[in-house]
């Protein structure tokens, strides 16, 4: 008689599932995001300031990449991860003595 699978081993293969197919749903919405929108990134990464003059919506397309990125790297090394690397570059700064690294 074959060995069945218990309840458990089921709950951990649909989990399993629903992550794999939640990160490649995410991955496809990047590669959309990326894609529809590559000419506004490249302007933008180039140069900020012509880009915002050039009526490119800088500001919504910084915060479409960031949360894209927040949630990918959540799910990839954790949230206490993603907090300690947005966190840390401020921190160091407040922190230092003239208020800004040099």
């Amino acid at each position: 008689m074959a060995p069945t699978a218990s309840s458990e081993d089921r709950t951990i293969t649909i989990d399993q599932e629903f992550r794999k197919t939640r990160t490649i749903l995410l991955r496809l919405v990047v590669l959309v995001v990326v894609s529809v929108f590559y000419r506004q990134l490249l302007f933008l990464a180039f140069d900020p300031t012509v880009a915002e003059a050039s009526s490119v919506p800088a500001r919504i397309l910084e915060y479409l990449l960031l949360g894209e990125t927040i949630v990918t790297a959540i799910q990839a090394v954790g949230i206490v991860m993603v907090v300690a690397l947005l966190v840390t570059p401020s921190a160091t700064t407040y922190l230092s003595p003239s208020g800004s690294i040099t």
